[in-house]
């Protein structure tokens, strides 16, 4: 009995039927463990999303409406930059807004009427957690005797547009425009 093996050269050993095997195994290995890194994180990427919602609500037995800021998704949202567009003009102060509303009812011929109203001061960078709701408007006409007045500004609430730009925590930017409806 012999008990020497034989040597082999690198292209004898690297043309053999289990070296071959064993190298296919390890690129699949590897690849499938990449892949599963890839994977993982996009799906973590996806399931950490921040969803923005604007919901507008009007209590017409107490002439009162308000604007809040949903955040539905299951991540934090960093919000960069928020306006209001209304008309041909876009206000990141809602005072000049409630102003500009109140301007536009008293030249299409309503008297003067007062908007009581409460407003988020909204800072030029501010973020909402996850299922956290902000209310950036809260405004009402609860004096106010004329009713075509109250359905006027009820109008005008309806043709508002919110803008925002937001990113999530990994830097990762949205942009969302909502119509008030």
């Amino acid at each position: 009995m012999n008990c020497q093996q034989e040597t082999l050269t690198f292209a004898q050993w690297l043309s053999d039927p289990d070296t071959i095997l064993a190298i296919v195994v390890i690129i699949v290995s590897i690849s499938s463990f990449g892949f599963t890194v890839w994977y993982s994180k996009k799906v973590l990427r996806v399931n950490i999303r921040p969803f923005l919602m604007i919901v507008p609500s009007i209590n017409d037995n107490e002439m009162c409406g308000k604007l809040e800021i949903h955040n539905k998704g299951l991540g934090t949202a960093i919000i960069e930059k928020f306006s209001i567009k209304y008309g041909n003009s876009d206000f990141q102060d809602i005072y000049k807004l409630i102003e500009k509303i109140q301007d536009n009812a008293e030249n299409d011929g309503f008297k003067s009427f007062e908007v009581k109203y409460r407003v988020l001061k909204i800072p030029k960078v501010f973020a909402i957690s996850k299922d956290e709701k902000v209310i950036f408007l809260n405004a009402s006409l609860g004096n106010e005797k004329d009713n075509k007045a109250v359905a006027y500004v009820i109008e005008e609430f309806f043709k508002l547009t919110v803008n925002i730009e937001y990113h999530d925590m990994d830097g990762k930017k949205f942009k969302d425009s909502f119509v008030i409806k």
